[in-house]
């Protein structure tokens, strides 16, 4: 088992990797970097499983670190995390847009929480 600390630099990395395939338009690197996120996810939640370790993601400089810690961190600290996903759903591009998307099914219950699903 992956230690918490390169865990966490590789869901740092990847999410920095997700969104900048996303905002360029590269869906080959979008789809390498979510693949490898969700594998993260699933270790993470291994050794954290109410995602803890990413509470302070929530603050990182880089709006798809912070939506994707924050999409995860919905069920055990939700008002912190719709915040965050509020916050990044007034910048411009996509993963602004989809921040905004998450926040408001998440508040319509239409959401589960990500890591009960496969």
């Amino acid at each position: 088992m992956k230690e918490l600390k390169e865990l966490k630099k590789q869901f740092v990395d990847q999410a920095v990797r997700h969104g900048k395939g996303t905002l360029d338009g590269d869906s080959k690197i979008a789809n390498q970097a979510h693949g490898e996120l969700m594998n993260t996810l699933k270790n993470l939640h291994v050794i954290d499983k109410n995602f803890e370790s990413l509470t302070p993601m929530l603050e990182h400089e880089n709006i798809s670190v912070r939506t994707w810690a924050a999409t995860y961190l919905l069920p055990y600290k939700t008002g912190d995390a719709l915040v965050t996903l509020k916050e990044a759903a007034k910048e411009k591009g996509l993963v602004a847009f989809s921040a905004g998307i998450t926040a408001r099914e998440w508040e319509k219950g239409s959401l589960k929480p990500l890591s009960t699903l496969g």
